[in-house]
């Protein structure tokens, strides 16, 4: 982000892109936006004070490879047609009831007498 023109959430999706398992947890995405709305201005003015000769094109440029393979791999899951026709009128299966164990009651079963003794 900071010598990219790339805002955090485009910053997450070229990561995406890069390494599809990616999946930072919300603490980090609030981070990396707070750091977006406060602090990022700031770096990019002091790495241009820095480093006044370095243009960074080819990281952009590298960013917007990955920014693209990110969205060339997310895919909008629409059923395919022919699954559609096939499936058409039927009504999804019934999912299979489990089955309570009951503890035998002492009714039930074969009943053992005991002689007591006299």
């Amino acid at each position: 982000m900071s010598v990219t023109s790339l805002n955090w959430r485009e910053a997450l999706k070229a990561v995406r892109g890069a390494r599809s398992i990616a999946n930072p947890n919300f603490g980090f995405q609030k981070q990396l936006h707070e750091y977006e709305c406060k602090k990022l201005h700031e770096e990019r003015k002091r790495l241009r004070q820095k480093f006044p000769r370095e243009s960074f094109c080819e990281d952009e440029q590298e960013c917007r490879k990955l920014l693209a393979a990110y969205h060339n791999s997310v895919r909008p899951l629409e059923p395919s047609p022919s699954i559609c026709r096939r499936t058409q009128g039927l009504t999804p299966p019934s999912s299979p009831r489990r089955r309570r164990h009951r503890s035998p009651s002492p009714s039930a079963g074969p009943s053992t007498s005991y002689a007591r003794p006299p």
